[in-house]
């Protein structure tokens, strides 16, 4: 019996030393992730590109850190003259000290003019691609300490190229990053000539005009008198309730505080005027006098179940309650929530409430706009764009997709590339934009004169001023749309194969229930639902309503686009 304990541990003992002898990396040796590195017998070793292969670089001799006093000195270089961006980086932290002090790898040509961690910086200048400590190219931003850094969270370098490696397609099906990605604006210029403003034609003639009688939600001009306005700042003030069945054991503001951060996030983020939503949160539940079971509110809009008069009786219940420790004086909008642990046998159905008439009534007046908490128990990143999405309900935004059946509501019109279509690339369109305020007339071009003309459009999520959003007006209610697509701000799940200029036709006479905007999609789309591939890249054109468009000239800058009649 011994022996064949024994044996069996020995056999054991082969078979770890032969895995640990599988994963040993070997200089040269394929590897199967950019930038990975592995410690091995004192060296450590980086997945490099060479050529079109993935490989383990030469080892490089690691040292035990000294003690956390010892202060390192960069290689001096000279300090690239910062440029200034208006993107809002987030304050970057400070990296410590690094662990090893590596000796530098001769196979890797450092270029002496790129800066390097901890050279001098300027405060908010843009992030720089530089050398760390281990000489790895990364994205280096300025710390509040005026010196360099490695930005957490940047893209990574390929460290053959110099280049930021990016996703070649949608990397996520169904959500997007909770944060924006905020990297720095392009200095990159295009090569075509720009047609001046000067030959464009005046902004107003491209606001086309609302085609329905439905003034609740909108695609044009203007939006609905009584919808809350996001130029104006607006705050929502928190209707906070809880029940004897179902009561809260934390503030209202901890229970939510993620949720209330990203929809001020969003809504801001769209903006380069600084548009914000805020928010006042009691510190505690208010006690509704009934059970949560007994307001009805447990029926499912999606599998037709969704009561609405129950709900209308509870939100008045609610203000109610609360209306003797609220002020609603001055407020366009209101959020009625409950504690965390809502399930939606609870409450089934997160709704966006924007009434024309009937308003909800407060001790200070009338409120036409409210957000009702429900659903809390589906899949965490549905809740959360379900937040913002039905803010923007209330701001006159209305469903870029076929919700005629609930149940099985289609995206095929815009597919990915709007937060009313769906939550895998859900930056706002630039036309959305364009009907909030939140696009300045200044970043508008409008050709409504018929001449041939070329249009340089920045990202639409670039935190910037700049030109962003081409108009072809067609017809009183009909205009043509093109917007430059990039890989960045709440975009950052797209691939670079999904990048490009994405053009869509506007028709805001088709009534609410399907999409009054849809994708004019490029020659090589395939995908007919998601219109994951519908973007033009450079050298493609697509014809629709009589005018040619092609994307010309494609880069980091975005996009240059002609126009021209068919």
């Amino acid at each position: 019996m011994m022996k064949k304990l024994l044996i069996f541990t020995l056999a054991l003992s082969l078979i770890a030393s032969n895995s640990m002898a599988a994963s040993a990396p070997k200089a040269g040796a394929p590897c199967k992730k950019i930038g990975i590195e592995k410690i091995y017998r004192g060296k450590t070793y980086t997945c490099v590109k060479s050529g079109k292969k993935m490989v383990w670089s030469k080892g490089v001799t690691v040292i035990a850190a000294p003690k956390p006093s010892v202060t390192y000195t960069p290689i001096p270089t000279p300090t690239p003259t910062p440029i200034p961006s208006t993107s809002t980086s987030p304050t970057p932290e400070v990296s410590p000290s690094p662990f090893l002090i590596p000796t530098p790898t001769p196979s890797r040509t450092i270029d002496p003019k790129k800066p390097r961690e901890l050279d001098a910086c300027q405060q908010n200048s843009q992030w720089k691609i530089g050398y760390n400590f281990l000489n790895l190219l990364v994205y280096l931003s300025c710390g509040p300490d005026g010196k360099l850094h490695p930005q957490d969270g940047a893209p990574q370098i390929d460290q053959d190229t110099g280049l930021e490696i990016r996703n070649p397609n949608l990397t996520r099906k169904e959500t997007a990053p909770y944060v924006p990605l905020i990297i720095p604006l392009s200095t990159e210029v295009p090569k075509s000539p720009i047609t001046p403003r000067s030959q464009l034609s005046e902004v107003s003639a491209c606001k086309v005009a609302n085609g329905t009688p439905n003034h609740h939600f909108t695609t044009g001009f203007p939006i609905g008198k009584n919808r809350a306005r996001l130029d104006s700042n607006p705050t929502i003030p928190v209707v906070a309730v809880d029940f004897p069945d179902l009561q809260g054991k934390r503030s209202p503001k901890v229970d939510h505080e993620f949720l209330f951060n990203l929809v001020t996030r969003y809504w801001s983020h769209i903006s380069n005027k600084k548009f914000t939503i805020n928010w006042e949160i009691p510190d505690l539940y208010v006690r509704m006098p009934k059970n949560v079971v007994d307001y009805g509110l447990g029926g499912d809009l999606f599998a037709g179940t969704f009561a609405d008069e129950p709900m209308w009786d509870y939100v008045r219940s609610a203000i109610a309650q609360t209306d003797s420790n609220i002020d609603f004086s001055g407020h366009s909008m209101i959020a009625v929530i409950t504690p965390s642990e809502a399930t939606s046998k609870q409450i089934g159905t997160m709704v966006a409430e924007a009434r024309n008439s009937r308003p909800f009534s407060t001790r200070e007046g009338d409120i036409y706009n409210v957000f009702i908490m429900g659903n809390n128990d589906q899949r965490e990143d549905w809740r959360n764009w379900n937040w913002v999405h039905e803010i923007g309900h209330l701001l006159g935004l209305t469903d870029l997709r076929d919700v005629r059946n609930s149940g099985a509501q289609k995206s095929d019109a815009l597919g990915i590339f709007d937060l009313f279509s769906s939550s895998m690339a859900p930056e706002l369109l630039g036309w959305s934009r364009f009907l909030l305020g939140a696009l300045a007339d200044s970043q508008i071009r409008c050709v409504a004169n018929g001449s041939t003309s070329t249009h340089l459009l920045y990202p639409v999520a670039e935190l910037s001023g700049r030109e962003k959003l081409l108009v072809i007006p067609i017809s009183q209610f009909r205009a043509i749309a093109v917007e430059s697509r990039k890989q960045l701000g709440f975009d950052s799940n797209l691939g670079y194969q999904d990048e490009g200029a994405i053009v869509y036709a506007i028709d805001t006479s088709i009534p609410f229930g399907t999409s009054a905007i849809s994708i004019i999609g490029s020659p090589r789309q395939k995908d007919s639902y998601w219109r994951t591939d519908s973007a033009l890249r450079e050298g493609d054109s697509v014809t629709h309503w009589g005018y040619k468009i092609t994307n010309i000239e494609s880069g980091n800058f975005g996009e240059v686009i002609r126009v021209e009649r068919a």
